[in-house]
């Protein structure tokens, strides 16, 4: 499945906000770099947001201090902004906290022992198997056991979104 650069971002911005599908997550799981660059970039593009609205504040005040706003303009423009930047602030730091779940879920696995890589392997197709078993039909829930045994031969047979 292809996805061009801004929809993926959107995706990634969805699932910091826990608004990503099962599916949608286990695709963001199958292509961990763009993942991790996707959220640097939105990291970016958040203090971007918030040194334009820090600007657009400095400028409202400025203006009703000069008495070229009328005060309640002025006010209310500077509420306006200071909402915005609250929910900028508040969205970056979630953006921080997942971008470090993120590079925890992908740490480097060459580091770690084959003993060790299996069983992050088991992990994740445990986890995967729990998932995917919640939301298939009855019909549909032998081929993710049989997935989940594949594991077992190191074989990865969950579907692609998994």
């Amino acid at each position: 499945m292809a996805i061009d650069t801004k929809d993926f971002l959107n995706l990634v911005a969805d699932e910091v906000k826990g608004r990503a599908s099962l599916h949608q997550r286990r695709f963001l799981e199958q292509s961990p770099e763009r993942w991790l660059a996707a959220i640097e970039e939105l990291l970016g593009e958040l203090d971007q947001q918030l040194q334009h609205l820090d600007v657009r504040l400095t400028t409202v005040r400025q203006a009703a201090d000069a008495g070229t706003l009328a005060l309640h303009l002025a006010v209310q423009d500077e509420l306006d902004l200071q909402r915005r930047v609250g929910k900028a602030t508040t969205f970056r730091l979630n953006v921080e906290r997942r971008l470090a779940e993120v590079r925890d879920l992908f740490a480097d696995l060459s580091e770690l022992s084959p003993a060790e890589q299996r069983v992050r392997m088991l992990e994740r197709a445990i986890r995967t198997h729990r998932e995917l078993l919640a939301v298939v039909d009855d019909d549909q829930a032998e081929a993710v056991d049989e997935a989940l045994w594949a594991v077992l031969d190191g074989e990865w047979r969950f579907p692609e979104a998994a």
